[in-house]
């Protein structure tokens, strides 16, 4: 608590060890007690939510927001509980360091100082440590920091990104922006690996713990499906939502007909960038130069028609005035259908994310205000 009151600009760091200590509401109540930006990693997200004026986003050089970033380089003091200090989130180590103080929290003694050696370690589950937090702050005097959470809030309105493209190919931003229109706070979404991810991390937004499920820095191409059925056979009200591409589909439709034969009805995202037909392209023995004369049709699985054999709906998506619609029609189809339905949404294959091997200098990959 002395290095934290003395701070200037911290933060507080959540991973997915607050989710797992089931601890949201103790981070959120420290917060607001301390009056400290809290920022998440990518397995942490929905654990604080992301419409709270202290919600700092999430630090890294691929799942990440640029005013996050901003946000951490000008902090002094990071207190990262439950958070692994994975490579994508620190980029390269002595620009994340920098010059701020680190005091990890973790349940597991050999996470501590396994990245990099903290100014303090301390072994605990998020619960417990909060509600010393909480019992320790009832003694002390506590600074406001409002000028510091102005600040947080400044760069959070100043150093955005675009989202509503209107453009042919569909922008995948675009895509998540209406996502995040459609579907309210208690929908479920599982996604795993990809730029698919990425983008999701970047432009998603979550409000509640266990409500964003994602693998991580684990590779497994096809777990959306399992994950979905998995959400939707443990709570059979909830609104489930995998969001996919279309390599990692292929690896998907025995875990479909699983789905089917057991009723269970969710919305899957696809955002295809043909990278399957580009793949097999290639195997055709076709010049990749000549890629973009190459129609997806021609290469690629007609993912609309896969859908249908199992007796499952689906729209292939086009033009971003079309993605709206086709989401609450499929919302509509899978409670009547009582199976899962596809949107597929056909995205720039040229489409890359803001990435980098540094916090300080993620390149964006379009134009921001």
């Amino acid at each position: 608590m002395d290095l934290l009151l003395t701070a200037e600009r911290p933060l507080i760091l959540a991973g997915g060890g607050v989710v797992l200590g089931e601890a949201s509401a103790l981070l959120t109540a420290v917060a607001e007690r301390l009056n400290v930006p809290v920022q998440v990693t990518l397995m942490g997200k929905g654990v604080f939510r992301e419409d709270h004026p202290l919600f700092a986003g999430i630090t890294g050089i691929q799942t990440s927001q640029r005013w996050a970033n901003a946000a951490f380089l000008e902090s002094d003091f990071v207190l990262a509980l439950g958070a692994r200090f994975g490579d994508r989130h620190t980029g390269e180590l002595p620009v994340y360091r920098g010059d701020r103080t680190f005091v990890h929290v973790d349940i597991e003694p050999t996470q501590l100082g396994r990245v990099f050696g903290p100014d303090l370690g301390i072994v605990s589950d998020a619960g417990p440590f909060l509600d010393a937090v909480l019992a320790e702050l009832a003694t002390r005097d506590i600074p406001d920091r409002v000028e510091w959470t102005t600040r947080v809030a400044e760069l959070r309105q100043t150093l955005t990104r675009v989202e509503d493209y209107d453009t042919v190919p569909i922008q995948a931003p675009r895509v998540f922006k209406e996502v995040n229109e459609q579907f309210d706070e208690h929908t479920y979404f599982v996604t795993a690996i990809g730029l698919y991810q990425i983008w999701s991390g970047q432009f998603q937004r979550a409000y509640l713990p266990r409500h964003y499920q994602v693998c991580g820095q684990a590779g497994p191409l096809g777990w959306e499906i399992p994950a979905a059925i998995g959400v939707r056979s443990a709570l059979p009200d909830a609104e489930v939502v995998a969001i996919v591409g279309d390599y990692s589909f292929q690896f998907l439709v025995e875990e479909l007909a699983v789905a089917a034969q057991y009723n269970l009805p969710f919305v899957i995202v696809m955002l295809n960038n043909e990278y399957l037909g580009l793949i097999r392209q290639a195997e055709t023995g076709y010049d990749m130069n000549f890629q973009v004369d190459i129609h997806y049709d021609e290469f690629g699985t007609d993912n609309v028609k896969v859908m249908e054999s199992y007796g499952c709906g689906g729209r292939r998506v086009t033009r971003p005035a079309e993605i709206a619609e086709s989401l609450a029609w499929a919302r509509k189809e899978a409670q009547r259908t009582s199976r899962p339905v596809l949107v597929e949404i056909m995205v720039d294959r040229e489409a890359i994310a803001a990435l980098r091997a540094a916090i300080d200098a993620v390149t964006e990959f379009q134009p921001v205000p």
